[in-house]
Parts: C-alpha cells; sequence; structure tokens
C-alpha cells in the first residue's frame, strides 16, 4: 500500500509538473514545403526561388506540440490566377494557413518574400530508360535483351522545364539471385513539377542456366565472286562453339549459323588466311572457331 502511494504521488508530481511547463510560453522555428495555389488553368509553376519556409512561432507550450512532432503541413502561397514573373510576399497569404491557431504568433517567416516563373504547360514525348542492375544465381545469365512497354511516356509540365527533358528513367531496381525468367512493373522515378501520363512501365527479360555447345561442319559460303574467278577455301568448313541459355542452345542446329568470307578479303589479304564472319542467332555468345582461320587459293578461268 505504501508502494502504491508513492507512486501515485510520483506520476501525479511529474502530471503536474508537465502542465505547469506546458503552461508557458516557448519559442519554436520549424521548416515546412511551400505549396502553390490558384495557378491559372493550362499553366505551372517554372520556377520558384525557395521550396521551403522556415517559421518561427510564440506560444505555449500545449499548443506548440503538435509542431515538435511532426505536425505535417505546407505553407499555402496563392498567385490569385496570375501568369509570367511574380514576387510574392509570403507574411501576406498567412490567414490562408488555417492550420497555423490564432492563438499562436508568427514571430518570424523565412524568406519573407519569393519569386514565381507560372508558365504555360506543355506535352512532349520522351523515351524511358531503365535503371537496373543484375545478379544472377550460380550458372544462370541474361540470355534475351530487357523488353520494356511502353518505350515511351508523355510528359506535361512547365515549358521551361519540358523543354530540357528527352529522357526518364526507372526508379532504381536491383534484381537478385536471378534463376528464371521475369515478367513485372516498375515506377517511374519522379522529377519535380512534371506529369507523367503513366506511372509504371512492364519490364521483361529471359534468364536461362549459361552452358556452352560446339556445332560441327559448318560450311563457309563465298560471296561476291568476280567472273571468271574462284575463290577455293582449305577447309572449307569449321566447328564452332556458342555460349548461351540452355534452352536456347538446345534448339539451335548447325543450319542457324551462318559462316562466310567476301572475295575481297583474299584480295586485301597479306596473311595468307582469311578469317570467317559468323553470324549467330540472337541472345548468344559466340567463344571461336576451329579453325580460327582458312587458308585459301585464287583460281581464274
Amino acid at each position: 500500500m505504501k508502494i502504491l502511494k508513492i507512486s501515485l504521488s510520483v506520476l501525479f508530481s511529474i502530471i503536474l509538473w508537465g502542465f505547469v511547463s506546458l503552461s508557458r510560453d516557448y519559442f519554436s522555428t520549424f521548416e515546412i514545403p511551400l505549396e502553390i495555389i490558384n495557378v491559372p488553368k493550362g499553366y505551372a509553376v517554372g520556377f520558384k526561388s525557395n521550396s521551403k519556409v522556415s517559421i518561427t512561432v510564440k506560444g505555449q507550450g500545449w499548443m506548440l506540440a503538435p509542431f515538435s512532432f511532426g505536425q505535417k503541413n505546407k505553407y499555402i502561397v496563392s498567385v490569385d490566377g496570375k501568369k509570367g514573373v511574380i514576387k510574392k510576399d509570403i507574411r501576406n497569404d498567412l490567414e490562408k494557413n488555417i492550420w497555423i491557431p490564432s492563438n499562436i504568433q508568427v514571430v518570424q517567416i523565412s524568406p519573407e518574400s519569393i519569386d514565381l516563373q507560372i508558365e504555360k504547360v506543355i506535352k512532349k514525348s520522351v523515351k524511358i530508360v531503365p535503371d537496373i542492375s543484375f545478379k544472377f544465381d550460380n550458372g544462370f545469365g541474361l540470355t534475351s535483351d530487357v523488353e520494356i512497354k511502353p518505350k515511351e511516356v508523355i510528359i506535361s509540365g512547365p515549358k521551361s522545364v519540358v523543354k530540357k527533358i528527352d529522357k526518364v528513367s526507372t526508379k532504381f531496381i536491383e534484381f537478385n539471385n536471378l534463376d528464371k525468367n521475369y515478367f513485372g512493373s516498375i515506377e517511374l522515378k519522379k522529377i519535380p513539377n512534371i506529369l507523367f501520363e503513366h506511372n509504371f512501365i512492364n519490364i521483361k527479360f529471359d534468364v536461362q542456366k549459361i552452358v556452352e555447345n560446339t556445332y560441327k561442319d559448318i560450311p563457309v559460303i563465298v560471296n561476291r565472286i568476280p567472273p571468271k574467278q574462284e575463290l577455293v577455301l582449305i577447309p572449307n568448313k569449321i566447328d564452332v562453339v556458342l555460349r548461351g541459355g540452355i534452352k536456347l542452345l538446345s534448339k539451335l542446329t548447325s543450319n542457324d549459323i551462318k559462316a562466310w568470307v567476301n572475295f575481297s578479303q583474299a584480295i586485301k589479304d597479306t596473311l595468307g588466311t582469311l578469317k570467317p564472319n559468323i553470324k549467330i542467332p540472337k541472345g548468344l555468345k559466340f567463344l571461336s572457331s576451329k579453325p580460327e582461320r582458312l587458308s585459301y587459293t585464287i583460281k581464274q578461268y
């Protein structure tokens, strides 16, 4: 019982102390963002000398408590439908900020004025660049291009800002431990004072187990042969080693790989051998050919 009385006495003392403390006058300074209102239809804020305002207030502690504990507000400034370059005295809009109680004295506002430019809104289509990175599971890799849809987005905003933008990016995203195909959406990265026609894009790419495979006896074709001449290759077939996704390579045949030399290569050659040109399907990597270079003989008729 004695402990309970002591506890209640301590609690009462704390409450009384808090009540007395909060009844006193205090000064408090906080910084909040500016919000511009009453902009004419079809116009937007292109330039703003300050994006935040610092306010010093005086009042009883219990009235200032909401500001100290993170009450989220914006300081409203009206342009009253005006266009072009405007200079606004911030204090003149004090009564529009009804979140500031009448029994709190606003001692100082900094800056005292701001410069604004109200511009015509224009639209423009710009390309989208995905900001992504990949980390694959052991033995896996990317086997296709990264596809995004749509590839462009229409942006709108103040003329001076929109004219400087030629692309927008997505929010950065890192893909970890990838071992399968991916399809999903990514949010576009916001730009101050700019609106996007849509805020998300779809993204798709293929991931497969990466292996190597050798394709034998690929014929090497000779192109652009002049009349009454012949280019004989020795040998005229090669083996090609490719790296890529296991599903892609399993479907690949020797007919899907093209190898050739142009007759002009032999005319310009100074080494006595020719390196064949090789074309492989998209998504695969050429590693080597055997032989790497071919001997040749030019015949005339």
